[in-house]
């Protein structure tokens, strides 16, 4: 049998059985064949440079040295945190909160924007304190009444249980009257307790003047204690509080024809948007406040304008309008001014009642009215005052089922309300008049500032969760 060595290339042996009709792969063989002459070639050429240069040697062991170390390295990494998903965890976690801290500080209108699609599709029933539904249409003011919190220290890298320190400057911006701050910072542990410290004033102010556009003050948070490392929360929360006081004060109109002419065209409706923009073809009227604050005083009732003797409900709220991160603490008083020719309906509908106390004064009485008979002043019947000021920490709310979470975002829209009436509508009153209505809300506030450590491994003191 001739030999087939040493003569050229060799061609594949296809064995047939009976009956097959198998032909040769040529592709795939033909494929194989180069590259089994491209790793020769590579070969060849290595051994040649290392001919040449018998130092390039150690390069390529360089090379291969380097790459198997990455591999193991990526292996060791995601085997580790295979075994540790409460670091990886904290990880995510952690850097995910350091990115929303970071945007807020960049775009904050684009964090709330965020922050309230987290929460209606996540946490629906945190959203309930976020939501304005219902409530009317407000007027833009330029003039704004409130505290906020600016600049707040970007926190950095602390060692297991070394102590933290936080500072911040705080603005306070055309308020209406002295106000007195409290200032208090929380650090997130990671335990059921939070490190709860005051902060430092120094030489700084700790009250703001009335009627100054803008001012300033400063304020440290120190944490002597510091916070423990711990594998599942790399990243601590720090949330800066300023208590204060605060005002809020809104306008509303509410227009009266005689029912002889409610029919006549043009409609009463039409007449009144020719020279009053606030009152919408609907019939709503929007809500005219003093100033912009933390909270806003919202009217909203059926379409305008009204007849004598009807009864028709005035709704008011109060509402967080969103300029600032922050919290209602406690409501300290809700104050409706009824113009002279307005009747409340005092029934157990109303959420008000009258405690003989008049306004005579100019402002009380509006530009709406020429006359000044004086504006009766409505204040809150004590149980629904009393509802709105729970203590979300009391044990009376802990046994009740309710979080204190839950209590303190359900205290963030106050909604009351009460029927009125206007039985003065002359029979010859064929043009739309207005009566004016004013809102005036004391009420104590927490705004809410908020910063973020990293805390380090201390191999001396460190907690692994």
């Amino acid at each position: 049998m001739a030999s087939n060595s040493g003569a050229g290339p060799q061609t594949p042996i296809i064995v047939q059985t009976q009956g097959s009709s198998e032909t040769p792969n040529w592709r795939a063989y033909g494929k194989k064949r180069e590259y089994g002459r491209l790793a020769a070639t590579r070969r060849r050429r290595i051994k040649e440079t290392i001919l040449e240069n018998p130092l390039q040697i150690f390069v390529y062991l360089f090379k291969i040295v380097i790459f198997l170390s990455l591999s193991g390295v990526v292996i060791a990494v995601f085997y580790f945190a295979i075994a540790n998903p409460a670091l990886l965890k904290g990880a995510f976690v952690g850097a995910g909160e350091w990115g929303f801290i970071q945007i807020e500080k960049a775009a904050p209108d684009f964090a709330a924007k965020m922050q309230t699609a987290y929460y209606a599709f996540l946490k629906p029933e945190e959203a309930l304190a976020k939501t304005e539904g219902g409530s009317g249409e407000v007027k833009a003011v330029q003039e704004i009444s409130m505290i906020k919190i600016e600049d707040v220290d970007s926190g950095g890298n602390y060692a297991s249980y070394k102590p933290i320190e936080i500072t911040s400057r705080l603005d306070g911006i055309g308020l209406k009257k002295d106000t007195q701050l409290e200032a208090s910072c929380e650090l997130d542990t990671g335990g059921k307790n939070s490190y709860v410290v005051d902060a430092d004033f120094g030489n700084s102010k700790d009250s703001f003047k009335k009627d100054i556009p803008e001012q300033s003050s400063y304020i440290t948070c120190n944490f002597e204690k510091g916070a423990g490392y711990s594998a599942g929360d790399l990243l601590k929360q720090i949330k800066i509080k300023i208590g204060y006081n605060a005002v809020s004060e809104s306008y509303w109109k509410a227009y009266f024809i005689h029912s002889n002419f409610i029919a006549d065209t043009p409609k009463p409706r039409d007449v009144i948007r020719k020279y009053d923009g606030d009152l919408g073809s609907d019939g709503s009227m929007k809500t005219t406040p003093a100033y912009k604050s933390v909270m806003s005083l919202v009217f909203k009732s059926e379409g305008q304008p009204y007849t004598e003797d009807q009864e028709k409900r005035l709704k008011l709220s109060l509402q967080n309008t969103g300029g600032v991160e922050g919290n209602l603490v406690k409501l300290n008083s809700l104050k409706l001014y009824v113009p002279p020719d307005i009747n409340m309906v005092e029934d157990k509908r109303c959420d008000f009642e009258d405690f003989g106390e008049v306004d005579y004064s100019d402002d009380s009485a509006g530009d709406a009215g020429e006359n000044n008979d004086g504006v009766v002043v409505y204040n809150l019947k004590k149980e629904v005052f009393d509802k709105f000021n729970v203590d979300c920490e009391s044990e009376e709310i802990k046994n009740s089922g309710i979080t204190s979470d839950k209590c303190l975002l359900e205290k963030q829209k106050i909604d009351v309300s009460c029927f009125f009436v206007n039985h003065d509508v002359s029979e010859e009153q064929e043009i739309p008049e207005a009566s004016l209505f004013r809102a005036v809300a004391d009420y104590d506030f927490g705004v809410i500032g908020r910063s973020s450590v990293n805390i380090v491994r201390d191999s001396s003191k460190d907690v692994i969760a």
